[in-house]
């Protein structure tokens, strides 16, 4: 992601609360609900952080353009 855009520094903290609040929900810690958990994190967080890549390259496409 572009640094100009701040998209990837903005998704780092996104993608650790979102991480921290399904590890927050964990009961018992083993194997199988821990790979629940990030099978759900990577379903909530992957649709927006593809969409901010996307974001992402069209800034950095426009930019050139500009420049």
């Amino acid at each position: 992601m572009n640094p100009m855009g701040g998209v990837g520094g903005i998704n780092a903290i996104h993608d650790a609360l979102a991480l921290a609040n399904w590890i927050s929900t964990l009961r018992v810690a083993d194997d199988k609900t821990i790979e629940a958990v990030f099978k759900e994190y990577r379903a909530e967080r992957y649709p927006v952080a593809m969409e901010a890549f996307k974001s992402s390259q069209m800034f950095t496409h426009n930019l050139g353009k500009v420049l």
